[in-house]
């Protein structure tokens, strides 16, 4: 399974991918929702985990993006943030999350 993580901290970023890697999986690492889209354009992915809080464009504007896109919208999106609002769950979800 090959999995792109999006997310913009070089600490949370590392533990997450030598996590994943750990466990096996093939996972690509950028760092924002532009950087995303290209990577996903460029390479056929299973899963895509990501970050909400990024500068630029943020995770619920990446996710619009990644599901309004015919190539990429079959693709699960898992928001993974810190923010703990049910108001952000419900704004991942809105955008297209999984």
């Amino acid at each position: 399974m090959r999995l792109l993580l999006v997310e913009d901290d070089q600490m949370i970023g590392e533990a997450v991918l030598d996590a994943l890697r750990g466990d096996g999986y093939t996972v690509d690492w950028v760092r924002d929702g532009m950087a995303a889209g290209a990577a996903l354009h460029a390479a056929r992915f299973d899963l895509v985990l990501l970050d909400i809080m990024m500068p630029g464009m943020d995770g619920f504007e990446a996710c619009r993006l990644i599901k309004r896109t015919p190539e990429t919208a079959h693709i699960p999106v898992v928001m993974v943030t810190a923010l703990e609002q049910q108001a952000d769950r419900i704004a991942g979800l809105e955008a297209g999350a999984d």
